[in-house]
């Protein structure tokens, strides 16, 4: 990633307008140009991000009838985690959703559907197969696919083709069998799922913090210690990476540092458990040298542009063409960042489906009895 700061691209901004004083373009308006840059550039060269998702394929049967509930002791599979996630009777072709975790043999169902001895299968959220995945944390902020991976970690990647559904809330894998059964130790489950999304550009003055306290595997709130005051609130879609933890981390909404401290949501939940002090940085900068060199010269030309209609209310210095020179400047800036952004524009890199499907060492039939309701 590049190097330069927010501050610095913002004073190379008010350079390119000569207009350091910021007399004429206040740090707000230049602050919003900036967030319109930012989506203007991504059309061209996006920021490319890797996503871990999960496959879904647990089944089972109910050891006994409980009001609300589904509980099999014969397996004891059940997780934390699998609030929010769908159940499907297989016998009564009914649904409903998991509400909350209660041990590993049982979970509180939204409805009452289970009865002794009815078999049962689980669906991530919003899917109604073990093809899917629930991808509607962060579908907004996806620009467009460019491969989707399953398995993992091969020497040869296993790259399938996919479809989005549901309005976004549900990416398909087009596997030709079922995936890997998730119960089983050292099953196939994670998912890589790799997106073009907008770049980001963090106004954070420090962008160190650290954990405080302990956090599980899973969780989507931080407690961060450590921050400054003066870069509050925290921005809506900015990212961290925690030490020791893999993944890059998105804020889903601003948070307000007070003392020094703010709980922030992320998305998506922790990897894996974060210790006391665990280091937390935020990414600065998802900009290439090429983008960090263009976009104040994008920035500053809208900037000029957005003038002009005020000149042209008044009798300026330079005479009634004042106004019409300072477009024709903004818009040459504009033409000319623009002509860069489109060389950094690249063709359709989209991987395909490979010619051999991926048999797997566990897997399920593949299974999809209709939509949810």
């Amino acid at each position: 990633m590049a190097e330069q700061t927010f501050a610095e691209i913002t004073d190379r901004i008010s350079q390119e307008l000569q207009d350091t004083g910021n007399t004429n373009w206040g740090d707000p308006e230049i602050k919003l140009a900036i967030a319109d840059g930012l989506i203007e550039v991504s059309q061209y060269d996006p920021y490319t991000i890797v996503r871990t998702f999960e496959v879904e394929t647990r089944q089972g049967s109910a050891s006994a009838t409980t009001a609300g509930a589904l509980v099999d002791t014969g397996v004891s599979q059940f997780l934390a985690s699998d609030t929010g996630k769908y159940i499907f009777n297989d016998d009564d072709n009914t649904w409903a959703e998991v509400t909350a975790f209660v041990s590993t043999s049982q979970l509180t169902l939204s409805k009452d559907i289970f009865t002794v001895g009815e078999t049962y299968r689980m669906f991530n959220k919003y899917c109604w197969n073990n093809r899917q995945l629930n991808i509607a944390d962060e579908y907004d902020n996806i620009i467009d696919f460019a491969s989707v991976e399953y398995p993992t970690q091969r020497f040869r990647r296993n790259i399938v083709n996919e479809q989005v559904l549901s309005g976004g809330r549900v990416l398909e894998l087009d596997l030709m069998w079922g995936p890997d059964d998730t119960s089983v130790t050292g099953a196939e489950k994670e998912v890589f799922v790799e997106y073009t999304t907008r770049h980001r550009l963090n106004a954070m003055t420090d962008l160190a913090a650290s954990l405080t306290g302990a956090h599980a595997a899973g969780v989507t709130s931080l407690t961060l210690g450590d921050l400054t005051d003066a870069d509050t609130p925290i921005q809506k879609g900015e990212l961290l990476e925690i030490a020791g933890i893999r993944g890059i981390y998105r804020a889903t909404a601003d948070a307000t540092i007070s003392s020094n401290a703010a709980t922030l949501a992320i998305f998506p939940g922790l990897e894996s458990a974060g210790e006391n002090s665990d280091v937390v940085t935020f990414i600065g900068s998802t900009f290439t040298q090429r983008i960090e060199w263009v976009f104040p010269q994008l920035v500053a030309g809208r900037l000029a542009i957005s003038k002009t209609r005020l000149r042209n209310d008044g009798i300026n210095k330079g005479g009634s063409a004042a106004a019409d020179r300072m477009r024709e400047w903004g818009e040459r800036k504009v033409e000319a960042a623009l002509r860069e952004l489109r060389k950094l524009k690249k063709p359709n890199q989209r991987k395909e489906q490979p010619d051999l499907p991926y048999l797997g060492r566990n897997r399920v039939p593949f299974f999809g009895p209709g939509r949810f309701g």
